[in-house]
């Protein structure tokens, strides 16, 4: 048999790697990645707002109204998920993570609002000082 033949032969019995499925292994590494971040944020948020995670999923009470749309923002902010991924892990939609994100965005640039600001900066700085440790 000629080795041009053989070599070809040996060629086709391999399963050749896709592209596709490397890029698949780096999307599902990356989601992981960012449900870490969402998690922590969602964490530290309801930690330092008082307030329960099952609460953010549970009720439209107004004490718990400026802690989600911290949540939202924060996550928009801080991470590369899409707002799907951010409104599932408190069963909310994207439309809900979106508009939330952008009233809280709009109320902490009133200047009658700079303590809930404040609390958003600290919020944000305790999660990039969390962050760094884990990594």
């Amino acid at each position: 048999m000629n080795t041009a033949v053989a070599a070809q032969e040996e060629l086709t019995k391999r399963p050749r790697r896709r592209p596709i499925d490397r890029c698949s292994k780096l999307s599902d590494r990356i989601r992981r990645e960012e449900t870490k971040k969402i998690r922590r944020i969602l964490f530290i948020v309801c930690t330092f707002m008082g307030v329960w995670p099952q609460e953010l999923k549970d009720t439209r009470k107004g004490h718990v109204i400026p802690a989600k749309q911290m949540y939202y923002y924060l996550c928009r902010k801080l991470t590369m998920a899409s707002e799907r991924m951010i409104g599932e892990l408190i069963d909310r939609t994207h439309g809900a993570v979106s508009v939330g994100s952008y009233a809280f965005e709009d109320i902490i640039s009133l200047p009658h609002e700079k303590e809930l600001k404040i609390q958003m900066e600290i919020v944000e700085r305790k999660f990039k000082q969390s962050y760094e440790i884990i990594i």
